[in-house]
C-alpha cells in the first residue's frame, strides 16, 4: 500500500513539474513576443521623376492620382490608359467630346480650354496638370504654381504617340501605353493594306464664307498619310490658338486641288448649290463624307485616331456609298 501511495505521489509530482515547465515555456514565448522590439517599418520615399516637356523639365513625386487635363486630346490619352481625369477643360458647349462621353466619369469641369478656371483647378488640388503648350500659354505661370504641369503638343500624329509614351512613364502604366500604341499601329497597317492607288484626300471645315483645311503635317493630315493616302496641303499656315496647322481655302482653290476624297465638318449649306462645289470629284463620285468636328478636328488622341479610321475606311474602300 505504501509503495502504491509513493508511486502515485511520484506520478503527481512528475505531472506537476511537466505542467510547470509547459506553462513556463508558453509564458516565456509570450513574454518574448511582447517585449521583442518590432522591426522598424520605414515608408519608402515617393519616387522622383524628371520629365522633359514643351515647357522644360518638371519634377514629379510618386505616381499622380488626381490629374487635370486641359484639352480633348489629353483627356482622350488618359482614358486610353484606363485613367479617369479629376478635371477636364472643354470648348463651347462641349465639356467632353461625344466620342468618349460614355467613358469619362466623375470629373469636375474647369471651363474652356483656352481660358480655364484657375480657382476650380486649385479646388481640385491636383498632383498633375497636363496642358496644351499653345492654348495654355497665357496661364502657364499660374498652372505651374498649382501643381507640376506637363505641356504636351498634339500637332502631329507622331507627337500624339510620343505623348502616350510620356504619360505611360509618368503614371506608371508603361505596358498599357505600349499596348495602346501597338494596337493603333496594327490598325493603321491593316487599314493601309486595304486602300489602293494612294488616293488624294483633304479634311476641311466650313463656317460661313470661310473654308479651313488641315495641312499635311497636322494631326489628321499626318494620320491620313500614315494610312497610305496622298495628303498634299502645304499652303500658308494660319496662326490660331490650336497651333499653326490650319490654312484658309477658297472654294475656287479647293476646286483647283480637286481631291479624290473630302472629309468635311461644319456647315455645307452655303456651298451645296455652287457649281464649283457640285463639280468637285469627291462630290460627284460620292466620296464626300460629313464628319464630327470634335472627333476629326479636336480629338487628337489615340481613341480619336482609331475612330477616325473607323469613319474613313468604309468610304475609302467603297464598302458604303454616300
Amino acid at each position: 500500500m505504501k509503495k502504491r501511495m509513493r508511486s502515485r505521489a511520484s506520478l503527481w509530482m512528475a505531472g506537476l513539474l511537466l505542467m510547470t515547465t509547459m506553462m513556463s515555456g508558453c509564458g516565456s514565448q509570450q513574454k518574448d513576443s511582447l517585449t521583442k522590439p518590432a522591426d522598424p517599418v520605414s515608408a519608402a520615399a515617393p519616387q522622383e521623376k524628371i520629365i522633359h516637356n514643351m515647357w522644360g523639365d518638371v519634377t514629379i513625386q510618386g505616381t499622380p492620382k488626381k490629374i487635370v487635363a486641359l484639352d480633348f486630346s489629353l483627356t482622350d490619352a488618359l482614358i486610353s490608359l484606363g485613367i479617369q481625369p479629376a478635371g477636364v477643360a472643354g470648348t463651347g458647349q462641349t465639356q467632353v467630346p461625344e466620342y468618349i462621353q460614355d467613358k469619362v466619369q466623375g470629373y469636375s469641369y474647369v471651363g474652356d480650354r483656352n481660358e480655364p478656371n484657375l480657382d476650380m483647378i486649385r479646388h481640385i488640388k491636383p498632383d498633375l496638370i497636363i496642358a496644351d503648350p499653345d492654348r495654355s500659354q497665357n496661364v502657364k505661370a499660374q498652372l505651374q504654381t498649382i501643381a507640376p504641369t506637363l505641356a504636351l503638343n498634339d500637332t502631329s500624329y507622331q507627337e500624339m504617340l510620343d505623348n502616350v509614351t510620356v504619360l505611360g512613364d509618368v503614371l506608371d502604366c508603361k505596358e498599357r501605353a505600349e499596348k495602346v500604341k501597338l494596337d493603333l499601329l496594327s490598325k493603321i497597317n491593316n487599314t493601309k493594306a486595304k486602300i489602293q492607288d494612294k488616293p488624294s484626300v483633304l479634311v476641311i471645315g466650313g463656317f460661313g464664307e470661310e473654308l479651313t483645311v488641315w495641312i499635311s503635317n497636322s494631326f489628321v493630315g499626318s494620320l491620313m498619310k500614315d494610312l497610305g493616302l496622298s495628303y498634299d496641303m502645304a499652303a500658308q499656315k494660319v496662326d490660331n490658338l490650336g497651333g499653326n496647322d490650319v490654312s484658309v481655302l477658297s472654294l475656287q482653290q479647293l476646286a483647283d486641288l480637286d481631291p479624290d476624297y473630302i472629309f468635311f465638318y461644319g456647315e455645307t449649306l452655303g456651298y451645296r448649290d455652287d457649281p464649283l462645289f457640285q463639280n468637285l470629284s469627291a462630290v460627284k463620285n460620292r466620296h464626300f463624307l460629313e464628319v464630327d468636328r470634335n472627333l476629326w478636328s479636336r480629338g487628337r488622341g489615340p481613341i480619336a485616331a482609331s475612330k477616325i479610321i473607323d469613319d474613313a475606311l468604309p468610304l475609302l474602300t467603297a464598302q458604303v456609298s454616300h
